[in-house]
């Protein structure tokens, strides 16, 4: 019908004919009606040569007579889009014309730049979605052209980029197209064009691709580039190996697996804490489902594919039961399995010699079932042998073709079992001697059939499923060894993927069991891991982690390329400081009480300090002792602080003065020229002491609650002031020669006070800027104790750290971040925001400020930026 009524369309208009050809090429809403023109004349050359080609107004008559098979859309910009009313009609029309001369129609329309390249800062929204999505139509020449394009990165919607990527080829746009992978296209706020700008240009300075990292800060959004680019940045999470970030859960993920849908795609099934259970499409990156109506934790799960053609997910519920889903729907297959009286620990799935597929789980009392997926019967009277808790199943295939399980228990007790006939294959294996915390199977190249467990402790064991003897042993985690996974790569070789109460994943050889390579990119400790193959040969993992990270890798991509390693552990405190030799320094602390120092100019480790103790260093600052020797000060969770030559590496003294954790620390010197500590803690105790000597100077300043932030400064009277703010009890400022309280300072604060900073004014006034838990600053006159400006907002989450500093062109400013990983900077005369928020990869960064810039820790890196000033008549933003 639709033909036929289309031959009388274009019989009467024939200019009709290449529209409706290039509206099958329309993606999304539908394609605004300058694209359809430029494709369609690019589609009939013929009309394109005539004495007088069709015009806009004409495309616009035609597609009214043909308005029954079209539907209309606004775009953002108001333009209006045109598709077909039905995906079946686009698909039908779309072969008669060719994709690439469709892509090299509607690219020529964007607007060039006196360079002759593209101008994509003014291209209409559609190409910004869907300029990808044709190329990849076109070809992957079409797709490099694009990738390698730094403006095109920088204003392509991420969404519609993100499942393009894989089709890179080119050395530099695969190059790209990993750079890209690393935070834009999971971050909470890629869509904000400034965040993606600083995204950007701080992940190409952490994989070392300076120049690009310099294109895109030189970037201007309204006319302006960025006021911070990067001077480097360390690489934590940069590995080659990473394919995807699945960015959709808000709690820790508990469990993963992969799957193979009917319609042929690679499927991962992630599930969480609060039981939200979401389907992923593992060549593109995309979420495509999710299982709905899931009750509690979902701490395991397995598929397998039904014999009726359906794709199930077998997981456990909040009551321990076993339950089957429909991939498919995302429902229920049928009620939970019966059988188990204690909760499920462990599930695994397995085809029988016979066809059917079935579960195997695992429970609190010891008991192992084999339950039939299709009709959730029991095919085997329970197993019985282990006395404890089952915490860990797998499953395999035996070279002479039967299918066991492996069960291991609290005890450290492993079993084989038959699944055909429910019987015992071999006697307990013994070789944990604590819990059996992960089991995995795997076939090597020599056909063996392999199990490989874990323990509590950090060392697996391979054991040859046949003869129930153990053929190695696999050390080389830090800590035990909770979830393994393999895999039999396109090289032949069998692996093992493996992850412990670290953010590092290890692949080992098991044919070897030597270490191949680690994989490094989680922000938290790794929980679960699962593997696959991709329709297109790539053998990937998928890990998941306490953050709710879940990571796919590619299992024989090349290994880590050289980048300024980043931090065992997350950032909890950053200082700067200058040595006598010059070099400007920064110091770092960490969850595991380590203390980093780098030389700013080049990123390169100049000391690793450890406290001895393995808790958090929650603060950090720096001062120079009478002598000369400049000294880091830092506070730890237990109650400690220490200070340290930063030359030396060495721990001066440790002054035991605090009863609750350190929360905060900074330094000054008095009027007499004694160089103090003021340090707070969670008992809300401030105590000034001497930093050369150890020794307090005065009883402990009290407020009852704990110290979120010190601060010291200098008042135009002379006199050395400390500023410290509790959460509940406001801001105060203290002489720290008299130790008594000059005000309070807490009118505007509606909030918990969490951070602060002091600073002086060009005018020289002393002042405070204290940020709290709503995201607002207030600016206070430390003379006065008056708020000198309205509240400054901008920060949507709570304010988490706060420094000062004097810019090139004089003006003094402050620096906040937030929780969600914002960071502004603030005119403090003005009392108004300098240029969009810079937008970095993790959240909760700290900060500090340099001479000629600023350091950021978030997660398990540190960027350096320094300042890069426009003109000062276009440098200011609205609040």
């Amino acid at each position: 019908m639709f033909d036929l009524h289309a031959a009388a369309l274009t019989r009467n208009n024939p200019w009709l004919r290449p529209l409706l050809t290039v509206l099958g090429h329309a993606q999304g809403q539908g394609m605004p009606l300058d694209l359809l023109h430029a494709a369609a004349l690019a589609v009939a050359p013929e009309f394109r040569d005539l004495p007088v080609p069709p015009s806009r107004n004409e495309t616009r008559s035609a597609l009214r007579q043909a308005a029954f098979y079209l539907r209309t859309t606004a775009d953002e910009d108001q333009r209006l889009l045109y598709r077909y009313f039905h995906q079946a009609l686009a698909d039908h029309a779309a072969p008669a014309a060719d994709p690439q001369t469709v892509y090299r129609a509607i690219r020529e329309v964007v607007f060039p730049e006196a360079a002759g390249r593209p101008d994509w800062a003014r291209a209409q929204p559609y190409l910004k979605r869907h300029a990808a999505g044709h190329a990849v139509l076109a070809g992957r020449p079409a797709v490099d052209e694009l990738l390698v394009d730094p403006d095109f990165l920088l204003h392509a919607d991420p969404d519609y980029l993100t499942p393009c990527l894989s089709s890179a080829s080119s050395p530099q746009a695969v190059h790209h197209a990993r750079l890209y992978r690393t935070t834009v296209t999971h971050h909470w706020n890629r869509h904000d064009l400034a965040a993606r700008r600083s995204l950007l240009a701080i992940d190409a300075a952490a994989w070392r691709d300076e120049h690009l990292a310099h294109l895109i800060a030189e970037a201007p959004l309204d006319h302006r580039p960025a006021l911070l680019a990067p001077r480097w940045s360390t690489g934590h999470r940069i590995d080659p190996a990473r394919l995807h970030t699945l960015a959709g859960h808000r709690h820790p993920v508990e469990s993963v697996a992969t799957a193979a849908l009917p319609d042929g795609r690679i499927a991962a099934l992630t599930g969480d804490r609060i039981g939200e259970v979401l389907v992923w499409d593992l060549l593109t990156g995309q979420r495509i489902g999710r299982l709905t109506g899931h009750e509690g934790p979902v701490e395991s799960v397995a598929t397998a594919a039904l014999p009726d053609g359906r794709t199930a997910a077998v997981t456990r519920n909040e009551l321990g039961e076993v339950v089957v889903w429909d991939m498919g729907t995302g429902r229920q297959v049928h009620s939970p399995l019966a059988g188990h009286i204690e909760p499920v620990h462990a599930v695994a799935t397995a085809v029988l010699p016979d066809g059917r597929t079935v579960a195997v789980t695992g429970d609190h009392r010891g008991v192992v079932r084999v339950l039939d997926l299709s009709t959730g019967g029991e095919i085997h009277p329970l197993l019985t042998g282990h006395a404890t808790s089952v915490g860990a199943v797998a499953t395999a295939v035996l070279p002479d073709g039967r299918a066991v399980a492996v069960t291991g228990d609290a005890n450290g007790v492993v079993f084989v079992w038959d699944l055909s006939t429910g019987g015992e294959i071999h006697p307990l294996l013994t070789g944990h001697a604590t819990s059996v915390e992960a089991i995995a199977t795997a076939v090597l190249p020599d056909g063996r059939t392999v199990a490989i467990t874990s323990g509590w402790r950090a060392t697996m064991v391979v054991w040859d499923l046949t003869s129930g003897q153990q053929i190695d042993r696999l050390a080389g985690h830090a800590t035990s060894v909770g979830v393994i996974a393999t895999a039999v790569l396109a090289d032949s070789r069998a692996v093992a993927v493996t992850a412990g109460n670290e953010c590092e994943v290890l692949v080992w050889d098991l044919s070897t069991g030597r270490k191949s390579r680690s994989l490094a990119g989680h922000t938290g400790d790794v929980v679960t891991v699962a593997s696959t193959v991709l329709p297109d040969g790539r053998h990937i993992a998928v890990t998941g982690d306490e953050n709710g990270m879940v990571l796919v890798w590619d299992l024989m991509a090349e290994g880590r390329i050289d980048v300024l390693p980043g931090l065992p552990d997350p950032v909890k405190a950053i200082a700067p400081a200058v040595l006598p030799d010059g070099r400007t320094v920064a110091v770092t602390g960490d969850r595991r009480g380590r203390i980093h120092v780098r030389d700013v100019a080049t990123g390169s480790r100049i000391h690793h300090l450890s406290t001895g103790r393995p808790e958090p260093v929650k603060a950090v600052t720096s001062a120079v002792l009478p002598d000369g020797r400049t000294v880091a000060i830092t506070g730890g969770q237990r109650r400690n602080v220490g200070v340290w030559d930063l030359t030396t590496g060495r721990l001066i003294h440790a002054p035991n003065l605090h009863l609750g954790s350190v929360e905060a620390v900074a330094s000054a010197v008095l009027p007499d020229g004694r160089t103090v500590a003021v340090s707070g803690d969670a008992s809300g105790r401030v105590f000034v002491w001497d930093v050369t000597t150890g020794e307090l100077l005065h009883a402990p300043l009290t407020r009852h609650d704990t110290v979120r932030f010190v601060a010291s400064a200098v008042l135009p009277d002379g006199r050395a002031v400390a500023v410290f703010g509790s959460r509940w009890y406001g801001v105060s400022v203290w002489d720290l020669a008299t130790a008594e309280e000059i005000h309070p300072l807490f009118a505007v604060h509606d909030a918990a006070v969490e951070a602060g900073t002091t600073a002086v004014l060009p005018a020289g006034r002393a002042v405070a800027v204290t940020g709290d838990a709503a995201g607002v600053l207030v600016v206070w006159d430390l003379t006065t104790g008056e708020a000198i400006h309205p509240p400054l907002t901008g920060h949507q989450r709570s304010v988490h750290d706060a420094v000062s500093t004097v810019l090139p062109d004089g003006r003094t400013v402050a620096i906040t971040s937030d929780w969600s990983g914002v960071v502004i900077v603030w005119d403090l005369t003005a009392g108004e925001r300098i240029h969009p928020p810079v937008a970095v990869a993790a959240s909760m960064p700290s900060l500090a400020a340099t001479e000629s810039g600023i350091l950021v820790g978030a997660g398990h890196d540190l960027t350096c930026l320094t300042w890069h000033l426009p003109s000062r008549d276009s440098d200011r933003s609205p609040r």
